[in-house]
């Protein structure tokens, strides 16, 4: 459901006349951009001076650049962790605190990392999500979702990838690439 925005997504940069709430659909930047103009101009509002709806898209990116904070644009060089949905990193910190419980925290920092080992298990934790069961049995009392297992496992890989301490085991490089690329619908 979207959320309504008493000024707008960009209230700092338009002037309402009527305070009507306006209620956004973000599916791109650039569609945020055309929306933001669209329907602030069917509640009245007026771009202040120094924008115009001539090329919203152009016009609104010179203009928020000449008024942004300097750390703007070393910022936004920056991995944008703050995309990462919060509830996938609580997932992730609830079973990671199972892991610890069972394997002892940063346990695979300290050996080698086999992927495949991590790519089984977190294909058996979708396979068991894909069939209707959401919270892992064997995580107890702690109800870890698969979802988040899943998620752990390949947490882990990425974490061991980057840590160069990756066993690569994986089997030779087939054709599942090229047939999805190929056979897409």
């Amino acid at each position: 459901m979207p959320k309504a925005h008493p000024k707008g997504m960009f209230p700092q940069h338009f002037e309402f006349i009527d305070r009507s709430p306006l209620v956004m659909h973000p599916i791109s930047a650039e569609h945020e951009v055309d929306q933001a103009w669209h329907e602030a101009a069917l509640v009245g509002a007026q771009p202040k001076s120094g924008v115009s709806a001539a090329n919203p898209s152009e016009e609104w990116d010179e203009y928020v650049k000449s008024r942004a904070n300097p750390k703007q644009a070393y910022g936004d060089k920056k991995i944008p962790v703050h995309l990462v949905p919060p509830a996938a990193s609580m997932y992730l910190a609830m079973a990671f605190k199972e892991g610890a419980r069972k394997y002892g925290a940063y346990n695979w920092r300290e050996n080698d990392v086999e992927a495949m080992t991590y790519v089984g298990a977190a294909l058996r934790h979708i396979m068991q999500y894909l069939d209707g069961e959401d919270i892992d049995p064997d995580t107890g009392e702690a109800e870890v979702p698969h979802l988040a297992a899943a998620g752990a496992c390949l947490a882990i890989l990425a974490d061991a990838t980057e840590g160069d301490n990756l066993i690569d085991n994986r089997p030779p490089i087939g054709p599942a690439s090229l047939i999805i690329q190929e056979k897409q619908l």
